[in-house]
Order: structure tokens, then C-alpha cells, then sequence
């Protein structure tokens, strides 16, 4: 995953500088960050899974809120709507959140989508990626 190799660079030469006397402190020091790609499923599926995913600094526990918004897809008919908050416990690195999908009527009916949207991060956490669909 780049997001772990880019923090792990920065960490390094951080390090590398301090070690030949080149900084003294690394300023840039990693931090927790919290993003999340969405998810997606099939006509007839019962529920859709929405990976959150942290990176950098896993050393302190993090929270982070969700909750889902309508787009083409309407809660109460399409999805069952949530809020709440998601905890990740130190050197957790992923919670998959399910979220109920509503009855399939049997039609074709395209494609429809509904926001999930992450906010107020505790613990130091950088939302990174902050809605996905």
C-alpha cells in the first residue's frame, strides 16, 4: 500500500537526518490518518461492506464518525441509514462497517449510490479520504 511506504520514507530520512547530525528534532513526525474507498454490491445483496482504513502512526487508539447520506439511493427504501462512531483500537488498521441494503423488488434497476461520509477524528488522526460512494 503506498499510503504505509510514503510514512515509512518520511520516517527514515527523519531519522537518517538526525542520525549525521543534519536535524537535531524530525519535524515532520507521522500521524494517524483515517480515509476509506467505499464500497459496492450486487442487485440482490443484502448489505454493502465500507472498509475505513489507518496508516502512519498506529500507536494511539483513534475514533472516528460516520455516517451515510443519500445520493440516487434513498435511505429507508435503498439502505438503512447510520451514524455512529467507529473506534480503532492502537495498531488496528481496518474496520469494515456493513451497512443494510433494502429488498430487491426483482427489477433491473441501474446503478444507485449513497455518500459515506467520515468526520471528527480524535487522537491525532488525519481523515485523509473523507467521503466515498
Amino acid at each position: 500500500m503506498a499510503r504505509g511506504r510514503s510514512a515509512g520514507f518520511l520516517l527514515a530520512t527523519c531519522l537518517a537526518l538526525q542520525c549525521f547530525g543534519l536535524a537535531s528534532t524530525c519535524l515532520a513526525q507521522p500521524v494517524p490518518n483515517i480515509g476509506s474507498e467505499g464500497g459496492s454490491a450486487l442487485e440482490n445483496a443484502q448489505a454493502v461492506s465500507v472498509t475505513v482504513s489507518r496508516w502512519g502512526d498506529l500507536t494511539a487508539a483513534v475514533n472516528v464518525d460516520y455516517t451515510t447520506k443519500d445520493g440516487t439511493a434513498k435511505a429507508g427504501v435503498d439502505y438503512t441509514a447510520a451514524s455512529r462512531t467507529l473506534s480503532f483500537a492502537p495498531g488496528e488498521t481496518e474496520r469494515t462497517i456493513s451497512i443494510p441494503l433494502g429488498e430487491d423488488n426483482g427489477l433491473l434497476d441501474g446503478d444507485r449510490w449513497f455518500r459515506f461520509l467520515l468526520t471528527n477524528a480524535t487522537g491525532g488522526a488525519v481523515i485523509e479520504i473523507s467521503e466515498a460512494s
